[in-house]
């Protein structure tokens, strides 16, 4: 699965304008010291830096919309750990996204997030930061 990009405004699969209200961020994030990936080259000992996500990437295959499907996804990792937590990341999408998206990076950052060469389109529609598979 390949997600598009989150400049798309409109269409099929299109963010809207919440990301074009967001971009402006970039800019003052930039200005603030951190590094803004794939816009420009970023070491892996570089921080503070911004990647983008895309949380359906990072949950994994599950029917996310379905609490019982989420339930059953966070029972089967043993994830988290504390079964009042798994509770709370089943509670609804939204903390399903944030938790997932969290520990797929904090994992990712673990391992020194390997921030992969991107084709030069990428400079333009920006990039999808996604975990890459243990070597």
């Amino acid at each position: 699965m390949r997600p598009k990009s989150p400049f798309q405004v409109g269409g099929s699969g299109s963010v809207g304008t919440g990301s074009i209200r967001g971009m402006p961020l970039l800019a003052s994030l930039r200005r603030a010291g951190f590094a803004v990936w794939p816009f420009e080259p970023v070491a892996t000992s570089t921080w503070p830096r911004v990647v983008e996500i895309y949380p359906r990437v990072l949950t994994g295959p599950v029917a996310k919309s379905q609490e019982a499907a989420r339930r059953v996804h966070t029972g089967a990792l043993g994830w988290p750990l504390d079964p009042r937590h798994q509770e709370q990341v089943a509670g609804s999408e939204d903390a399903f996204d944030a938790a997932f998206s969290a520990r797929a990076m904090a994992l990712g950052a673990a391992a020194g997030i390997d921030l992969p060469p991107v084709p030069p389109e990428a400079v333009l529609e920006g990039w999808i930061w996604r975990p890459q598979p243990s070597r």
